[in-house]
């Protein structure tokens, strides 16, 4: 056992001394490219890990343009601190190749690992280079750098939308970006009701409201809050609801510029007659920015079916619904009725013989005023075409 002990012994000693010879014969080159000795301690290492992940944060700031000049007097510190431990470390370095990079064979061969050169590798922008000084912090360190350095760059992305966007300051305010989606889809969608928007229902892009245009209609309003959402909170997953075609709606005003509804329906209900519209959805909740509301709206379908072409009104401008109603324009707002009021005057006009032909722009004149009033039922027709059948009875007495 003494034996094996001595070899062993020996062993060891023949290897260091092949060390010794190695680095005495190479010294010169050595201290050139020495790695950084692993005697340091770990509190050295954490604190020139540091000082290199804050370094690295101001320089992706700087290449964002949104250094401070006191931030730029602390990024020259820290490099002048860490140029400050590397020359120490090196200064310090008793071999050109630490003794921990040296793996002893025990049939009397040695192997040495290739030696790094520290200020190669401190020229990377990686700080993974950084975190093998410090065993076993590695990857913990690495993902909280990862993470500061996407949020310096989203904050950077942030203040350039709102340089470029003067609105989105006003859109965004008072709302924390660290909170869940659903709370900041939220607060960004009340936000649109301080804005002073005035529903014009003329399509502006979204651009030209950002930048303090503030007017136009609901396709305008929707993509700004879906454009917001995306490029200053990274929510991409917002889709649009559309319909392209015309209806009648019961929704109430706009809650911008206080938008008075457009068409009147049967007794005193009043609501809309839209050619399309547009809002907002997002995980399946409706956010209907015109109206301010989380419920997609109730239409009643409508669509142009055989034009009245008669003096009663324009061609073009008759449309029939889905739930038998008929809307027509009266002067810069529309009205509706129901379908079979409406089919009678349209037949009683098509029905006019040629003996009423001199009183045909009359009548005329008396089914507009009849449908102008807003009646809701035939009872005003009837007692016009009454009136109509007297005067064709005196007419034919006289002849």
């Amino acid at each position: 056992m003494k034996e094996r002990q001595q070899n062993r012994k020996q062993d060891d000693s023949s290897a260091f001394e092949h060390v010794q010879m190695q680095s005495r014969a190479s010294s010169n080159q050595s201290q050139k490219n020495s790695e950084v000795s692993t005697t340091q301690t770990p509190h050295e290492n954490q604190t020139f890990q540091q000082h290199r992940l804050e370094a690295q944060k101001l320089q992706v700031k700087g290449k964002h343009g949104t250094l401070t000049p006191g931030e730029q007097q602390q990024l020259t510190t820290l490099q002048m601190k860490m140029n400050d431990a590397l020359q120490t470390k090196e200064e310090n370095s008793s071999f050109g190749h630490n003794l921990a990079n040296i793996s002893i064979n025990r049939a009397g061969t040695s192997k040495e690992k290739q030696p790094i050169n520290k200020k190669q590798e401190l020229e990377k922008n990686s700080e993974d280079d950084v975190l093998q000084m410090v065993p076993g912090t590695q990857d913990k360190a690495s993902a909280g750098a990862g993470k500061e350095l996407l949020e310096d760059k989203q904050g950077a992305n942030r203040n350039k939308f709102k340089q470029d966007y003067p609105l989105v300051q006003e859109l965004v305010d008072k709302i924390d970006s660290t909170q869940p989606h659903d709370k900041i889809l939220e607060q960004l969608f009340n936000n649109f009701q301080k804005i002073n928007f005035i529903y014009t229902a003329q399509y502006k892009k979204p651009e030209s409201l950002l930048k303090g245009a503030r007017e136009g209609d609901c396709k305008t309003l929707t993509e700004t809050f879906q454009t917001v959402a995306k490029e200053y909170f990274g929510i991409t997953n917002i889709t649009i609801g559309e319909i392209k075609e015309p209806f009648v709606s019961e929704a109430g005003r706009t809650p911008h510029k206080g938008k008075e509804p457009n068409c009147d329906f049967e007794g005193s209900k009043k609501g809309w007659f839209f050619q399309n519209h547009y809002w907002a959805v997002w995980n399946n909740k409706v956010y209907d920015v015109l109206f301010l509301s989380h419920k997609a709206p109730e239409i009643d379908k409508a669509k142009q079916k055989d034009p009245l072409k008669s003096m009663l009104m324009p061609e073009g401008e008759y449309y029939e619904t889905e739930k038998g109603k008929v809307v027509y324009p009266v002067g810069v707002r529309y009205s509706t009725v129901k379908l079979n009021v409406f089919q009678k005057a349209q037949n009683f006009m098509k029905n006019l013989s040629g003996s009423l032909a001199r009183e045909a722009n009359e009548i005329a004149r008396s089914i507009q005023s009849f449908l102008t009033r807003g009646s809701r039922d035939d009872s005003g027709l009837d007692s016009l075409l009454g009136g109509l059948k007297k005067q064709q009875a005196a007419s034919g007495e006289n002849e």
